[in-house]
C-alpha cells in the first residue's frame, strides 16, 4: 500500500472544532474501513473529512473572511419567476351571484389567469417581494362595485392593497382595445415564509349587472425571494 499522509487535525474557521481522524501514517498498515470512516462517511461528527462536503454553513467562516458574489452559487440566496397573460379575460355577474360589495366576503372571490402563482422555496426566506400590473375595463351601460385582492396562501391581504373597480359603464363600442384603469402594485412578505409550497394570486369579485361584463388583462405577476 502507497503511503498516505494525513494531519491528525484539521481547522476550517475559528468557530469550528477541529476535524481528528484517527492516525494514518507512514509505515502504518490501514485498514479499509478507517480510510472510509475518515474520508466520506457520514455522521460521524467531526471525525470524518465528509463534513466539509456541504455541511458548512456561516459558524464555519472566519471573522475576517468576506464573501463576494463570485463565490455564491446562482439560487443560493434568491431566485424568482414571473408569469402573465396575453389575452384579455372576461368576468361575467353569473361568477358572482351571492357576492355583496358591502360584505365582501373572502370566499366568493375568483383567480384571474395570469395572476396566480403555485411556489416553491427550498429555505426559509426572510423577504418575498410580490409585485404585478393588472388592467381592467367594463362593458355595457351602468355602474359597478367590484375589488381586485391579492391571496397568499388562500387568505386574502387587506389594506391598501385592494384595486378598486369603481368603473364606469359605457357602451361597448367605445371600449375597443381600451382599459379604463390600470394598477401597479406590491407586496412585501416580511413574516418569514417557511420552505416549502406556497401561492399567491391576485382575484376579482364584484357587484354588477347581468348583462355587464369585466374585462381584465393581468400583464404580470412576479416574486422574487431572499434568504
Amino acid at each position: 500500500m502507497l503511503p498516505i499522509r494525513y494531519s491528525l487535525t484539521w481547522t476550517f474557521g475559528v468557530s469550528m472544532a477541529d476535524v481528528v481522524i484517527p492516525a494514518l501514517s507512514d509505515g502504518t498498515v490501514l485498514s479499509s474501513s478507517a480510510v472510509s470512516t475518515a474520508l466520506y462517511e457520514d455522521g460521524t461528527g467531526n471525525t470524518s473529512f465528509a463534513m466539509i462536503n456541504g455541511r458548512l454553513d456561516n459558524t464555519n467562516r472566519r471573522t475576517t473572511w468576506e464573501v463576494d458574489t463570485s463565490q455564491v452559487q446562482a439560487g443560493a440566496l434568491s431566485r424568482g419567476r414571473t408569469i402573465g397573460s396575453t389575452i384579455n379575460t372576461d368576468v361575467f355577474a353569473n361568477n358572482f351571484t351571492e357576492y355583496t360589495f358591502s360584505t365582501d366576503s373572502a370566499q366568493y372571490y375568483v383567480a384571474l389567469p395570469g395572476g396566480s402563482q403555485n411556489f416553491y422555496l427550498p429555505y426559509a426566506c426572510s423577504l418575498v417581494v410580490f409585485s404585478w400590473s393588472i388592467s381592467a375595463q367594463a362593458k355595457e351601460v351602468g355602474a359597478l362595485e367590484g375589488r381586485i385582492r391579492p391571496y397568499l396562501n388562500g387568505t386574502k391581504l387587506t389594506g391598501t392593497k385592494e384595486m378598486m373597480l369603481d368603473i364606469p359603464g359605457e357602451p361597448s363600442q367605445t371600449h375597443v382595445g381600451k382599459f379604463t384603469r390600470a394598477w401597479t402594485g406590491h407586496h412585501l412578505e416580511t413574516g418569514g415564509l417557511a420552505k416549502g409550497w406556497h401561492s399567491f394570486s391576485l382575484r376579482i369579485a364584484a357587484e354588477m349587472g347581468s348583462s355587464q361584463t369585466i374585462r381584465v388583462r393581468c400583464r404580470h405577476l412576479d416574486y422574487v425571494y431572499f434568504k
